[in-house]
């Protein structure tokens, strides 16, 4: 592909051998002329963008270490070599689409080309591998998430259904070209920038508990529904990220990766203070009993008989973090049960903590909606 963009000025046309040329030229240019005459003003400027779409390697270049070429010294003279394959400029602009408010110009020369490429090579190749991606999360459902339910098996037991091996088959062989195509991503770039892209390590943690979990199902083996828990959630986020090359879905799932980008620090912060909250939550009562939380009732009965009783629904959550985090986390809800029965509701200083939480948690969410 040659890479232009279109300028205005004016063209005399004055042989149709001309005409015939710049109707060759694409067909753009056809719209540029209503008839073929003698004389036609037409408005027709090509600047080439060089090296603007392709692999640029100048050995003269002063940033060549930058873009992962090294100089080998040997008897026959120096040799250049290139760790990882070099991005082009297009590419590289692309990439960094928020930065450069890609989605938001229309009818640019960067639209063009993405077009261009799009129904030159990539629509066919992102088809093929939507197809495999399908074959890939429904062959993991049946193999993994739901085999008691489809072939009535049970874990620990060898895998003898033929769809049940079936299934497992295609999973094992989907994954092995998506693992495939992760090691070729990684030798092709450097490996700094594979590893400091969030959407590889969902693919690598998507592909990794896929085996897992199948190992897991296969030897019945501890927390295997708390994984295969994770690897659902992680594979539904994996399919959700694959419609980001469809234009609506792409414009949707960028507002929202660029928006939790803006909230992340506030984000932070909310989560550092849980913890503060947390941790002083558990200073102050982790060494109450479990009748501290629970509600005592007296009473008697028409034999004046003396009845002591005492809820069961409460207890002490804030023995360990583990325990304290999520009861602190859930008072975001409105859910103060841990701290709303017993002796616990009339401690002052468990009344002041709350308060000051419900301070900090509402001035914090006015920030972010503001």
């Amino acid at each position: 592909m040659i890479d232009f963009i279109w300028f205005q000025y004016d063209l005399m046309v004055r042989d149709n051998r001309v005409l015939d040329y710049l109707n060759r030229l694409g067909t753009a240019t056809k719209n540029l002329f209503v008839q073929r005459t003698a004389m036609v003003t037409s408005t027709l400027c090509v600047v080439p963008l060089l090296h603007f779409n392709s692999y640029y390697d100048d050995a003269s270049e002063d940033n060549l270490l930058e873009k992962g070429v090294t100089e080998e010294r040997t008897s026959k003279g120096s040799i250049l070599t290139r760790k990882y394959q070099n991005r082009s400029l297009f590419t590289n602009i692309a990439s960094s689409a928020y930065n450069n408010q890609i989605f938001q110009q229309e009818d640019t020369v960067m639209e063009i080309m993405l077009n261009y490429k799009w129904r030159e090579f990539a629509r066919w190749r992102f088809s093929v591998m939507m197809i495999i991606h399908v074959i890939y999360y429904l062959s993991y459902s049946f193999a993994v998430s739901f085999p008691q339910e489809a072939y009535g098996y049970q874990p620990g037991l060898p895998i003898t259904h033929p769809l049940h091996v079936v299934a497992t088959v295609f999973m094992f062989l989907t994954v092995s070209i998506f693992l495939l195509q992760e090691v070729r991503q990684c030798l092709k770039f450097s490996m700094l920038e594979y590893i400091t892209s969030a959407y590889n390590w969902i693919d690598l943690a998507a592909y990794s508990l896929t085996i897992t979990t199948f190992l897991q199902m296969r030897y019945q083996s501890i927390y295997m529904l708390e994984v295969g828990t994770i690897a659902i959630l992680l594979l539904w986020t994996h399919a959700i990220l694959r419609l980001r090359i469809i234009r609506p879905f792409g414009k949707t799932l960028e507002i929202i990766i660029q928006l939790f980008k803006e909230v992340f620090p506030m984000l932070f912060i909310m989560i550092v203070v849980i913890i503060a909250f947390t941790h002083s939550f558990i200073f102050l009562l982790r060494q109450q009993p479990e009748e501290y939380f629970q509600e005592q009732y007296d009473g008697s009965t028409n034999n004046e008989t003396i009845l002591a009783m005492k809820g069961t629904s409460g207890g002490n959550s804030f023995t360990n973090f583990l325990g304290g985090f999520p009861a602190v986390w859930f008072f975001i809800h409105g859910i103060w049960d841990p701290i709303m029965e017993g002796e616990a509701a009339d401690n002052p200083m468990v009344v002041v903590l709350s308060i000051a939480f419900s301070f900090v948690m509402v001035f914090i969410f006015f920030n972010m909606v503001m």
